[in-house]
This record gives C-alpha cells, structure tokens and sequence, in this order.
C-alpha cells in the first residue's frame, strides 16, 4: 500500500484499489469521481495495441473519453459503471 492506494499489476494493466481521499492523485482532472463504501476498484487500466483504434470504437459508440497523453484514454466513471476506465498502448 502506498498513500492510501494499492496498486495489482495483472500482466497488461493493472487494478488500483484507493480511499476516496486518494483517487483525485491517480486520476487528476476528472469532473466527478466514484464514491463507494470501501474496497472498491477504484481504476482499470487496459493495455490495448492500438489507442487510436480504441478511439474510434469509443467515438462509434458514443462513449465520451478524454485523452491524457498521446497513447492513454480515460472514460469517466459516470460512463463506466462507477470505474474509472483507461486505455493504454501496450
């Protein structure tokens, strides 16, 4: 555990497990943030091949994302069930 976060890397993402004091770090920028009674997966991180291919999938199916970075999209967790849901390269 580190800060109030606790971090599973899964092999091509990873789970991050967080107090609801913590989350805003690890995902700064957000509108709005999941709350849950703890635990709760608080953050998904997929590893996809193609960012941009996930990009126009998200855009086909009218899921708003906002891009971090050139290779990460974020899906706010009003959009994904209560987690906030990340594509990376990889």
């Amino acid at each position: 555990m580190r800060d109030g976060s606790v971090e599973v890397d899964t092999g091509r993402g990873s789970l991050i497990f967080t107090t609801a004091s913590y989350l805003p770090r690890i995902h700064p920028g957000l509108s709005a943030y999941p709350y849950f009674p703890a635990p709760w997966i608080a953050a998904l991180r997929v590893a996809v091949e193609q960012p941009d291919a996930t990009a126009y999938f998200l855009e086909q199916s009218a899921v708003p994302f906002r891009r971090t970075g050139t290779d990460s999209l974020i899906v706010s967790p009003t959009e994904a069930n209560g987690v906030i849901l990340e594509f990376t390269a990889g």
